[in-house]
């Protein structure tokens, strides 16, 4: 059964976590496997998180990154964001808290058939509107 209060518990996850498979984990466990999950909220192109998603495939990758195919949803109530994304032709997924500007970038390995990179990425905002990757 699906239960939205447990974002909660998954927000906390992803900013305490030292080992960042927990709250991957937590969030396909209680979300994207569950039924019903995929349908809920709305569809969003989200140009800043597009940035972020480009500068942290960018910083992983050790090179600049092309970020395309967004397919991206947003259950505002929780300032909560998961979905898909393309980097370098390579799927890429995210779960994302724009209240604490706080997210998990996950994606394949380049060159590896089953090796994930799971990185844990915050923003803040520094004078003059630059966004800064922490």
């Amino acid at each position: 059964m699906l239960d939205l209060t447990l974002l909660t518990r998954l927000k906390k996850q992803i900013i305490t976590a030292t080992d960042f498979k927990e709250p991957w984990e937590y969030f396909f466990t209680h979300f994207a496997e569950v039924p019903g999950f995929i349908a809920l909220g709305n569809t969003v192109n989200d140009e800043y998180l597009t940035q972020v998603i480009s500068q942290v495939a960018s910083t992983v990758l050790k090179q600049p990154v092309t970020v395309s195919a967004s397919m991206l949803k947003k259950i505002p109530e929780y300032d909560f964001i998961h979905g898909a994304v393309f980097v370098q032709n390579i799927m890429a997924n995210i779960i994302y808290f724009s209240d604490v500007d706080t997210g998990i970038f996950a994606m394949l390995k380049p060159r590896s058939n089953a090796e994930f990179m799971l990185v844990r990425f915050s923003c803040a905002t520094a004078t003059g509107n630059a966004t800064v990757l922490h």
